[in-house]
C-alpha cells in the first residue's frame, strides 16, 4: 500500500468512525466495513487515498451514502404510539399511583399525563412550569418523588442511551421500530435526550405530537433533533 502504515492505520480509522455511525445488523456493518477498506486500500495502492477519502467526506456523510434506513418508509402513527406506551410504563404507573393516592384522599383526581414535575418546598410550589400553583391543581404531581424521579431518569437518559447505542428501544424493538438520524445514521446521546425533553412539561408535552393529526408522521421535536423513526420490519 502506498503510504505505508500511515496509509493503512487512516484507512482503519476512517472505517472505524464510519461504523460508529451505522445502525444496523453487526453482519451488515461488517460488509460495509470490508467494501470500504476495500475501496481505500485500492485507492491507496495507486496513490489516491486523499482524493478517495475527499470524495467520502466525513465518516458521518460516508456512512449516509451506506445506510439503508434513509430510504425506509416512515413508521406508522398506531406503532410509534405503541412503542412510546411500553416505554413510558413506568411514568404511567407512577402516574396511576398517584391518581389512585389523590382519589383516596380528596375523591376528585386531575388526570394529567405526563405527570407534572412539582415538589413542594416549604411555602413554594416549584415547578419548570411557569402556571399557577402546580402543587394544588395538580395534587399528584408532589407524591412520590422519589418513584417520579426513577420514572424520568428511565425514560429520558436511559432510554436515550439505548436508542444511542442501539438505534431503538424496549417498545420500539417489539414494534419493529428504529430512530436514525435524517441522514439514517445513528442519533447521538444528545439528539436521543432532545427528543424527549418535553415529558419534563407535563400535558404541555402533547403539543410535541400536533404535526401528527396533520399526517405528519414526525413529532415536533424529531425535527428539531434532526431525527426520525422509520419501519425498520422490511
Amino acid at each position: 500500500m502506498t503510504g505505508g502504515p500511515h496509509s493503512e492505520e487512516r484507512v482503519r480509522r476512517f472505517v472505524r468512525d464510519v461504523s460508529a455511525h451505522l445502525v444496523d445488523s453487526p453482519e451488515r456493518i461488517q460488509g460495509v466495513c470490508d467494501e470500504l477498506t476495500g475501496h481505500l486500500t485500492a485507492a491507496a495502492e495507486v496513490g489516491e487515498l486523499e482524493d478517495a477519502l475527499e470524495r467520502l467526506g466525513s465518516a458521518a456523510r460516508a456512512a449516509s451514502t451506506f445506510s439503508r434506513d434513509v430510504d425506509r418508509p416512515p413508521a406508522p402513527l398506531r406503532r410509534r404510539f405503541s412503542a412510546a406506551v411500553v416505554d413510558l410504563v413506568p411514568l404511567i404507573a407512577v402516574t396511576i399511583v398517584g391518581i389512585l393516592e389523590v382519589m383516596a384522599r380528596q375523591g376528585s383526581p386531575v388526570i394529567v399525563f405526563p405527570p407534572v414535575v412539582a415538589v413542594q418546598v416549604g411555602e413554594y410550589c416549584v415547578s419548570p412550569l411557569p402556571l399557577p400553583p402546580l402543587c394544588e391543581v395538580y395534587p399528584q404531581a408532589s407524591l412520590h418523588p422519589i418513584g417520579l424521579g426513577a420514572a424520568l431518569v428511565w425514560a429520558i437518559p436511559v432510554l436515550a442511551l439505548i436508542e444511542h447505542r442501539s438505534g431503538t428501544t424496549p417498545g420500539k424493538r417489539m414494534f419493529a421500530l428504529k430512530t436514525v438520524t435524517v441522514g439514517g445514521t445513528r442519533v447521538s446521546f444528545g439528539m436521543a435526550v432532545l427528543r424527549r425533553v418535553s415529558l419534563l412539561a407535563g400535558p404541555v408535552a402533547w403539543i410535541d405530537w400536533v404535526p401528527c393529526l396533520w399526517g405528519d408522521r414526525g413529532r415536533l421535536l424529531d425535527r428539531l433533533s434532526d431525527t426520525m423513526v422509520v419501519d425498520a420490519s422490511g
